[in-house]
């Protein structure tokens, strides 16, 4: 991976991981809103995140000496994509159909196993709930 190849380089880095960001979500989630159903791959499960939590742990680390890989950052919940754009949708006083779809592939099946997820990583505290209600 690229990741590795600028650990073994020699070269001074930090590298941080982050989970999905919460508006990346949002933006995603208006765009299906303009359909009256739309298809979810079923069990796909995020830890979305604040991007302005992120940026705030990134300030720290460039203002720090290299560190290599640091411990990646991540959203406090684990929340499937389902309940996430009904959320977003019941937000904002609209209505779609969610249609089920089964996880084909091998990227999806490894949403759908949570392997993009992290509850080992340092969390942000700022839920998908909080950043709704801050960005009417």
């Amino acid at each position: 991976t690229a990741e590795k190849r600028i650990l073994d380089s020699g070269l001074s880095c930090t590298i941080l991981r982050a989970t999905q960001f919460h508006v990346l979500m949002a933006r995603a989630f208006e765009k299906l809103l303009r359909f009256r159903a739309a298809p979810v791959v079923k069990g796909w499960l995020v830890q979305p995140v604040d991007e302005g939590e992120v940026a705030e742990r990134l300030v720290d680390l460039v203002s720090s000496r290299p560190q290599g890989r640091v411990p990646d950052f991540a959203g406090p919940h684990v929340l499937s994509v389902g309940e996430m754009a009904e959320q977003y949708a019941d937000h904002h006083n609209r209505n779609i159909l969610l249609l089920g779809m089964p996880p084909v592939g091998r990227v999806l099946r490894a949403y759908a196993a949570g392997l993009n997820t992290n509850l080992e990583a340092d969390l942000g505290s700022i839920s998908w709930s909080e950043w709704l209600d801050a960005h009417d």
